[in-house]
């Protein structure tokens, strides 16, 4: 790296001692072509996966966030079992061995329905359960019971 890569000038928006590294990163892309099949499968999976809208869970989240996380990994991990099953199809297609293309199914789905999807929605009943129990608390008052719960001999 060339002095004229990086600077100790203080960044404009963040703060703290640290170096700010410029250069800038060109990732090489395989190009999708008939002869580069796994190129294409891995291409067509970067752009669905770019299409998702990607949740966020604030500090005191709404029980619809939960829902959105696990709708997203419903989400992703459908788009990375088409991927898988396409990879899955490339070697059949040039493997000297029978290939059992179901290993090739359903991995990533069957990994995240009913156990981080579960958790998820386990997180957002909590949420409800708790403003049925208590609703008119406010947050800060929930928070607040919740520290005192922590102290010792609470």
């Amino acid at each position: 790296m060339s002095e004229s890569d990086h600077t100790d000038a203080p960044h404009p928006i963040l703060r703290g001692e640290f170096t700010v590294i410029n250069n800038r990163v060109h990732v090489h892309e395989p190009k999708a072509t008939a002869t580069h099949a796994m190129a294409a499968i891995h291409q067509a999976m970067v752009l669905e996966l770019s299409c998702l809208n990607v949740p966020n869970i604030h500090v005191t989240p709404e029980p619809e966030e939960f829902e959105d996380t696990a709708d997203y990994m419903v989400r992703v991990a459908q788009v990375m079992d088409r991927w898988l099953k396409a990879v899955g199809e490339e070697v059949k297609s040039n493997s000297m061995v029978r290939t059992d293309l179901t290993r090739f199914e359903d991995q990533f789905f069957s990994a995240v329905e009913g156990n981080a999807t579960f958790e998820a929605q386990r997180s957002a009943e909590a949420i409800r359960h708790e403003r049925e129990e208590y609703p008119t608390e406010t947050d800060y008052a929930r928070e607040q019971r919740w520290l005192d719960s922590l102290a010792p001999g609470a």
